[in-house]
């Protein structure tokens, strides 16, 4: 269990991710509340930072701020990902759909769109790419669906990670702890496709 950092202040809107509470609009599976227990951070406008580590994200010019919402065609493409932390440290980016299908009723949550393991001084591109990008394509009017970025310190060094056999029902708890990785940052943004 990691120290606690100060005190962080949540409000009911936007609902905020897995990373930090259970939203009270729908049930979550424990694989979505997969890291509830064990990420600091604190939500300062592009950059989440707890420790040792922070990371922001950009699309371009949008920078990613927690519960932004964004557009399918804004995300297409990867983003920019600037990850600082300690030289020696290796880090593993994951990015993650908590409510797939949707938030109401998420039984292939987590999806997941991309994964970078080894990471070093913070380069993303210095690591081994496990899932390749994936953009969000959140169902017609399933509503706001929430994208979280979740960087994490390699505790026991390089690791070897093989990719999973699908995109769906992926468990980042049992991710983590199958690889030794402590979850250290994250941020998010939201996006939805309208109802047809």
């Amino acid at each position: 269990m990691l120290p606690r950092l100060g005190m962080l202040k949540l409000s009911r809107a936007p609902c905020w991710s897995h990373a930090l509470t259970r939203c009270s609009l729908a049930p979550r599976p424990s694989s979505v509340a997969a890291i509830s227990h064990s990420v600091r951070r604190s939500t300062t406008s592009t950059n989440s930072a707890t420790g040792n580590m922070s990371i922001s994200v950009s699309y371009g010019s949008h920078a990613v701020t927690d519960g932004i919402e964004l557009t399918k065609t804004q995300t297409h493409s990867a983003p920019e990902v600037k990850i600082q932390a300690d030289d020696s440290t290796l880090v593993t980016l994951l990015m993650t759909d908590p409510d797939a299908p949707s938030r109401e009723n998420p039984v292939r949550a987590e999806w997941m769109h991309w994964a970078v393991a080894n990471i070093e001084a913070g380069d993303v591109s210095s690591g081994d790419t496990v899932v390749e990008y994936n953009g969000p394509s959140p169902p017609p009017g399933t509503g706001k669906h929430r994208y979280i970025f979740t960087a994490y310190a390699q505790t026991q060094g390089r690791i070897k990670v093989t990719a999973p056999s699908g995109r769906n029902n992926f468990d980042s708890k049992a991710f983590a702890s199958t690889h030794h990785l402590t979850a250290l940052a994250s941020t998010q943004f939201v996006c939805q496709t309208p109802p047809k």
